[in-house]
């Protein structure tokens, strides 16, 4: 009856049938409910990347230290996209050999060097720029040259993404996944793309930052260098200008530099 209805939805029932009821009936309200459901959990997906990607952005503000970044953004994507394995690789200019810098798998690993072309996947993102998904990866046509390098992998599905800045790419983050865990969606795709450039930017910041640090650095040595020079001449500029002889300070093609007062009195020359 209807308070028995009334009664359902009150205790947090989704839906209620009366009985008896038509199997199209049925089968058209579990639909609904499933399509109410995906989208409930599509909502809370994107509301979860867009904390995460707060969270990375602002760190990645904060934070100078080019080493902490990479770690921070391997480990915090690898959490969220649930792959096994997450890693930056920073390429040289050749773009034949490169290192890893950071895997959310190895916490400890750094500047592992590899070579490049035993990995074809990470140079055609280098070249193209461009991300890049592989299905299948002992399949793939891409990497038919390293075929027996990846017939027994235990992660077919492979996500790249440039790290790029001024048109040129310097680095690429690399996902990996198990037949288990499929392959990425175009909201995790996003999700990675938006933080492989968050962390370019973060990076350029990071080595101005460092570089001005260098730089004023370099000037305060330079400033206590000639402070100290300055202490150990100075006992000679007091005998300099004090002298009751005249005294010149000439170069090593014998032309005058300077003078003491005495010079002037002697010469009329100041």
């Amino acid at each position: 009856d209807e308070d028995a209805v009334a009664q359902a939805f009150a205790l947090g029932a989704d839906d209620v049938l009366r009985v008896p009821f038509d199997a199209g009936e049925l089968g058209a309200r579990v639909a609904r409910l499933r399509r109410r459901r995906e989208r409930d959990l599509d909502l809370q997906r994107r509301a979860r990347d867009a904390r995460v990607l707060l969270e990375l952005t602002q760190a990645l503000t904060l934070t100078t230290d080019a080493r902490e970044i990479l770690r921070m953004v391997v480990r915090r994507l690898g959490d969220v996209a649930a792959v096994e394995r997450c890693s930056v690789v920073l390429a040289r200019d050749d773009y034949q050999h490169g290192y890893v810098v950071a895997s959310n798998d190895v916490p400890g690993e750094i500047d592992r060097p590899i070579e490049l072309g035993r990995y074809p996947e990470i140079q055609e993102v280098l070249t193209s720029r461009r991300p890049l998904l592989i299905d299948d990866a002992p399949t793939h046509p891409l990497l038919d040259a390293v075929r027996e390098l990846v017939s027994g992998t235990r992660f077919p599905f492979l996500a790249l993404f440039p790290i790029a800045l001024e048109q040129r790419a310097f680095g690429v983050l690399f996902l990996r996944a198990s037949e288990e865990r499929g392959r990425l969606d175009e909201r995790e795709q996003a999700l990675c793309e938006t933080v492989a450039n968050a962390t370019a930017a973060a990076l350029r910041n990071a080595r101005e930052i460092q570089q001005l640090r260098e730089e004023r650095l370099a000037v305060s040595h330079a400033r206590l260098a000639a402070e100290r020079r300055l202490e150990v001449l100075e006992p000679y500029a007091d005998l300099f200008l004090s002298s009751a002889d005249g005294m010149v300070v000439v170069d090593l093609e014998g032309r005058p530099l300077y003078s003491n007062p005495r010079v002037t009195e002697i010469s009329g020359y100041s």
